[in-house]
Order: structure tokens, then C-alpha cells, then sequence
């Protein structure tokens, strides 16, 4: 993957497409726009949007979300509580994120098994932030976990 190196004021007023991630200076990739990717989070998201009266949710696709001084992440679905100060760029922790990953192996194959490590552990100033996985091999075996980060 590609980085560039930028300063946060800089990342935050650019727009990329598709958007990425700010780690340490660095702007990073962040996902593939594949079909299976985009298929499932138009399902999660529509579905939690169905919800979002009932629950009291913001249903946030691909959004901006500042986990600590120089790094800013975009889950691929972001649920917020409602009620609360409205953000451009979310600084205070969310209810949950939604990841989706389509399971690959290092020669680009499929995997039947979750990644070792998760692309990136969601913490928020020490706060726990509920992470849903979501995931897929090419056979289309499907599979869903949840991790807390403390």
C-alpha cells in the first residue's frame, strides 16, 4: 500500500478518493472498492439505518474518526449516539464500528481463516469501543466477531 507523508492540519483538509486513514504522518490506503466490500457495507449500514429511530443511532459510513493526537481512522460503518454535539470529524468515541474484510492471503488467494492481526486495533483515549468484523472468502463463506479494544 501507498503512504504519503503529510501533517494532520494538511490530511484534514484534503479530500481523497477513496478517503484513507492518517497514522503518524502518514496518509494511508485504506481499502479496495471491491463489490463484495461495497455489497455488504450498503447492507450494514442500510440495515442499522432502519434501526437508527428505535435505537437512537447515527448510521456513519467511511467517517472520520480522531482516535488520538495523530492518528485518524475510517471504519467502513460508525454508529454514534444521538442526542450528542453534532462532528465533522469525530473526536469523542462511538458506540461501535464496523469493519468488512475479504480474507486474503499474502499471495492474494483466499484464506478460510480471520487475519492474525486486525488492520487496526479502534481505541479512543483509553475508552472502549465495541469493533464488529465482518468477513468473507472468495467461496463466499461467511463470518462475524466482536472485538472490545480496552
Amino acid at each position: 500500500m501507498a503512504t504519503l507523508q503529510t501533517s494532520l492540519s494538511e490530511y484534514l483538509r484534503t479530500s481523497y478518493h477513496p478517503d484513507r486513514d492518517y497514522v503518524d504522518g502518514e496518509v494511508q490506503e485504506r481499502n479496495w472498492g471491491e463489490f463484495d466490500h461495497a455489497a455488504v457495507q450498503v447492507f450494514l449500514s442500510s440495515w442499522f439505518f432502519q434501526h437508527r429511530q428505535e435505537w437512537e443511532l447515527h448510521v456513519l459510513v467511511e467517517m472520520r474518526v480522531r482516535v488520538a493526537a495523530e492518528r485518524v481512522r475510517i471504519p467502513d460503518v460508525c454508529l454514534v449516539a444521538r442526542g450528542g454535539e453534532i462532528e465533522q470529524v469525530l473526536t469523542k468515541p462511538p458506540l461501535a464500528v464496523i469493519e468488512y474484510f475479504l480474507l486474503k492471503t499474502e499471495s492474494g488467494g483466499t484464506t478460510n481463516g480471520w487475519p492474525t492481526t486486525v488492520r487496526w486495533a479502534f481505541q479512543m483515549s483509553g475508552s472502549s469501543i465495541p469493533q464488529i468484523e465482518w468477513a468473507t472468502t472468495a467461496a463466499r463463506q461467511r463470518g462475524c466477531r466482536l472485538r472490545n479494544f480496552a
